[in-house]
């Protein structure tokens, strides 16, 4: 399977389950990684646009969203690093 860009920022990892989402609730660090290591059935969303990470909740459709500066600190991903 092959990821397709898509034309806004917005990037929805592909799943099986639901592409809607019904609401999006900022969370701090430490909320937002017991999230991604929950037994739930999240998918990535994330807004590029203005710097957001976020994941789903599949059964619910509310996207947990935080700052990718207040994920990381200081430092970014090496992969969006400029230049």
């Amino acid at each position: 399977m092959s990821l397709k860009q898509p034309d806004s920022d917005l990037v929805v990892w592909p799943d099986t389950g639901s592409n809607r989402c019904t609401e999006q609730v900022y969370v701090g660090s430490a909320e937002f990684r017991k999230l991604l290591i929950s037994n739930r059935k999240m998918r990535r969303v994330d807004d590029m646009s203005v710097s957001l990470r976020g994941v789903m909740d599949v059964a619910t459709g509310v996207a947990y969203m935080i700052h990718e500066q207040e994920l990381f600190g200081a430092r970014r991903p090496h992969a969006y690093k400029d230049g």
